[in-house]
């Protein structure tokens, strides 16, 4: 329900063109303000971003219930943008609360309305959001700026481990491809971590500015061979090329040893580099 509620609020804001929004807490409701029905401490930043897509918000942060969370928790996206600040207090006006939006019933259904309901993951709403907003050029966003090295065997884990499906894989008349959906990731370094072949590298973060321009980029294509046993592809440069993937490899090597995955092994070793317990 409360989805639906900020796509009606949105409908409302679409059509209403206030100058500007006071957002309060459902615990401390303000005059004049919109309500969320929630705490100001757990709205999601990509709700907040895509109100000021329709008209300038101020978060009536001293007023909420938790003051110094929600501070916390909002401060970065009112750095981001001048479309957000957190100095929101009473104002003149009906009180409009998300639980109850001020529209007619056929607007509640999206019925006569040109705005559509927001879709995709809340971090790619966000970036959505703020690729419409007046920007601080410098504000850095989530999105790890990537580098492959050439030890990258194109083996695709990291596109696969991913937990937000921020990076895509694919291999196209044998030229593999590794693309950074900026406006997904969350720099988290899953991919840096199930890395196998310490491949990946995080050079800092990107800023926001850059993943409006550019949500998506190519961080690496590389050619690759098809392996003469699984038929898997796979890049190899070395100085002496295999005919065999680095998994049949080690199958070969030792045909009756127990092998553990590529994302194992590189855990492993790196607990054991760092003198971690692996048991």
């Amino acid at each position: 329900m409360s989805e639906a509620s900020h796509a009606a609020i949105l409908r409302w804001l679409d059509a209403a063109e206030p100058a500007e929004i006071t957002l309060s807490c459902a615990e401390s409701p303000l005059p004049g303000a919109v309500i969320l029905d929630r705490c100001l401490a757990e709205v999601p930043a990509a709700w907040v971003a895509e109100l000021a897509t329709h008209c300038p918000v101020r978060a009536a942060v001293d007023h909420c219930a938790r003051p110094e969370v929600a501070r916390s928790r909002l401060a970065e996206l009112a750095s981001v943008t001048t479309a957000i600040t957190l100095d929101g207090g009473p104002s003149s006006g009906h009180p409009v609360r998300y639980t109850h939006p001020p529209a007619r019933r056929r607007a509640l259904f999206g019925l006569g309305s040109t705005t559509p309901a927001p879709s995709g993951t809340l971090a790619e709403r966000l970036a959505a959001a703020l690729s419409r907003l007046p920007l601080t050029l410098e504000a850095e966003s989530p999105a790890a700026r990537l580098r492959i090295t050439r030890d990258c065997t194109a083996c695709g884990l990291c596109a696969r481990s991913c937990p937000h499906g921020a990076l895509g894989f694919a291999v196209v008349e044998g030229v593999a491809a590794i693309h950074h959906k900026l406006d997904a990731c969350q720099g988290d370094g899953t991919c840096v971590a199930v890395c196998p072949e310490d491949a990946i590298v995080r050079d800092g973060t990107h800023r926001w500015a850059e993943v409006r321009d550019h949500p998506v980029v190519e961080v690496t294509a590389l050619p690759v061979l098809r392996c003469g046993k699984c038929n898997a592809p796979f890049a190899d440069n070395s100085d002496t090329p295999s005919a065999l993937c680095p998994v049949c490899r080690v199958t070969a090597a030792e045909p009756f040893g127990v092998h553990l995955t590529p994302t194992a092994r590189a855990l492993l070793e790196r607990r054991r580099r760092g003198g971690a317990d692996t048991r």
